[in-house]
């Protein structure tokens, strides 16, 4: 839920503020099951995925204990 509302808090303010480059937000479904929601997106795409110059992952912010813990597979490695 805090991803949703973090992916809708960012789509509010760039409605405002004006990104010098088109911002796509999507949300997908069935990561537990087998990351159904981004392979369906991957294999019939609405726009041209070449394009995509970066994305943001928003999965899991923070546990209201630890605050926000960014995760990078070489630096932190014992996080996994």
């Amino acid at each position: 839920q805090v991803g949703t509302s973090m992916i809708l808090y960012l789509a509010k303010y760039f409605s405002v503020h004006k990104p010098l480059y088109n911002i796509v937000f999507i949300l997908f479904s069935g990561e537990e099951a087998g990351l159904k929601g981004s392979e369906y997106f991957t294999t019939n795409p609405i726009f041209d995925i070449k394009k995509i110059k970066t994305l943001i992952n928003i999965d899991i912010m923070g546990d209201a204990q630890n605050g926000i813990t960014v995760v990078n597979g070489e630096v932190y490695k014992k996080c996994f």
